[in-house]
């Protein structure tokens, strides 16, 4: 917290008898006002700068954000963005809509039109799960083929839940949600086999 009495210290305190004989109107204490203004300004200027993380280098997301796996066999592209909830504590399928429960609301979305959520598939497992810096790395793999890709999310410590269900053209389509902190997401990834070079 930056100390603000340095000018009462010096005598210039606007409106008030000084302790020392002088007033604003002297030469040294505008000077001494002006100095005590600017350093006031730059500390606001720094005040609202350094919650935007501005410091740390690193760049705002803009949602949404795309979602990108990284596989040798498949292709794995989609997106995610945040859900207004105070944490994900559950989701449901409800009326051909995507239900994201927290603590006190819910919250239901239109899943991705790609999705045929009249056929889910049990194929992909979350395989394991490993941080790095700020990320969070996950990895898929196909039960039957043995597939795998791994997905990078902003890093968290909250439950994954997702789901998979088909797609166009043999295609999948895998669901995620999941958040803490008020700190929450949801995305989806279309999943297609690599075509062979």
């Amino acid at each position: 917290m930056p100390r603000a009495d340095s000018i009462i210290e010096r005598g210039c305190l606007t409106g008030e008898a000084s302790t020392v004989g002088r007033t604003e109107t002297d030469p040294e204490c505008r000077a001494a006002g002006t100095a005590f203004l600017l350093r006031q300004a730059v500390l606001l200027l720094a005040a609202l700068v350094v919650p935007g993380g501005c410091s740390s280098g690193s760049q705002a997301v803009t949602y949404p954000a795309p979602l990108t796996g990284s596989s040798q066999t498949m292709v794995v592209r989609g997106q995610y963005e945040t859900v207004a909830l105070d944490r994900v504590e559950g989701v449901s399928l409800d009326d051909g809509k995507l239900t994201l429960r927290g603590s006190s609301a819910s919250v239901a979305l239109a899943p991705p039109a790609s999705a045929d959520l009249s056929r889910p598939t049990r194929n992909w497992a979350l395989v394991t799960e490993t941080s790095a810096g700020a990320t969070r790395v996950l990895t898929f793999t196909h039960a039957e083929t043995l597939d795998e890709f791994t997905l990078e999310l902003p890093a968290s410590e909250a439950q994954i839940y997702f789901g998979v269900f088909g797609g166009p053209a043999d295609t999948e389509v895998m669901i995620l949600t999941w958040g803490q902190d008020s700190r929450c997401f949801w995305g989806h990834v279309t999943i297609a086999r690599a075509q062979a070079r």
